[in-house]
């Protein structure tokens, strides 16, 4: 179901999952909606004489990358049903069923690899000993994935693009959002401000990884925020999951801090060193 409509009472996909299984959940939905595109096309194709050949070669192949193409394609639907009304078939009956066909996240309250380092959450009540693990260089790995890591308070328009074109790449796309949690503990209310801390500070830099880029002989990688210019401890600091470890085991709060910001540190310098590597392996400029 949409959670909200523009006027023609279309939006945003909205469902409900349990979080342990919502990868597996959001699959299930992709392969079924690859399904019904793939027997919609087969409709279109088999009922040529009552569509009409130029209609049908238009459907088939629509570049649906943009949203003028998303938006001309919705029109030759609409012409389409208009056609399929009077077509009195089992056939065009399903296709009218499905001819609309459009084209991981962990908890914040309990550990897992995804939990900052030095951060104290459940099963790790001294605070987190490793480091937080890199899902988008581990997606970047395959070479073949779109991958962008957005956070909305720090660049709205940032977050809009990557949605565009990961929306708009043909292949698997991966968009890791910053979503602030209760169990971070701080006033949520002031979320987009803690979006741009983290960004600010180097924890959550914002990037793109796009793989159409390399048959362009451009650099896939481009990292999008600027050097850090806060500390890492501004940002952590103004949330409890952090600020508790300081109160029950202050030193080793100081030793996880610094492990953290030697995270942050070494991470820039990667992401920095990634997004100037000449694409064809030649000299940097």
């Amino acid at each position: 179901t949409p959670y909200c409509v523009n006027a023609a009472g279309r939006g945003p996909t909205w469902s409900n999952s349990l979080f342990e299984d919502c990868a597996e959940f959001g699959l299930g939905m992709r392969l079924a909606v690859d399904k019904q595109n793939e027997y919609a096309r087969e409709l279109v194709a088999r009922l040529n004489a009552a569509i009409g050949d130029n209609l049908v070669q238009a459907i088939l192949q629509a570049d649906q990358k943009t949203e003028p193409g998303i938006f001309e394609q919705r029109e030759r639907v609409k012409l389409l049903k208009e056609k399929l009304a009077g077509v009195k078939t089992a056939e065009a009956r399903d296709l009218l069923a499905v001819a609309d066909t459009e084209v991981y996240s962990n908890t914040g309250g309990q550990a897992s690899k995804a939990t900052p380092r030095g951060a104290v959450a459940k099963f790790a009540a001294g605070g987190k000993l490793l480091g937080k693990k890199d899902l988008g260089l581990m997606a970047m790995s395959y070479g073949n994935v779109y991958v962008a890591k957005v956070a909305m308070g720090a660049g709205d328009m940032h977050t809009v693009k990557a949605f565009l074109e990961a929306e708009a790449y043909d292949g698997p796309s991966l968009i890791i959002a910053y979503s602030q949690c209760i169990a971070h503990g701080y006033d949520l209310s002031f979320g987009m401000e803690q979006q741009k801390a983290a960004v600010s500070s180097g924890y959550w830099p914002l990037m793109r990884y796009n793989p159409e880029l390399t048959a362009q002989g451009k650099n896939p990688f481009q990292l999008d925020s600027r050097p850090p210019s806060t500390s890492f401890k501004d940002y952590a600091y103004k949330e409890t999951r952090y600020t508790m470890l300081v109160k029950s085991n202050p030193e080793e709060a100081k030793k996880l801090l610094g492990l953290a910001e030697q995270d942050v540190a070494s991470r820039w310098r990667l992401y920095d060193y990634m997004a100037h590597e000449p694409a064809d392996g030649g000299e940097k400029k």
